[in-house]
């Protein structure tokens, strides 16, 4: 439990914690988190 802990507390990259109990509500997290990175990425096709 240690090292996860370190990890989490101590890593220079965003951990999220999500919930399994619910496969549904998991994915619907999932999904949230990556459309909001998406949109502050403001990704643009190439021309």
């Amino acid at each position: 439990m240690e090292c996860y802990d370190y990890a989490i507390n101590n890593s220079t990259i965003p951990w999220n914690i999500i919930p399994c109990d619910k496969s549904y509500y998991r994915n619907y997290l999932i999904a949230q988190i990556v459309l909001k990175t998406l949109k502050e990425m403001n990704p643009v096709l190439p021309v």
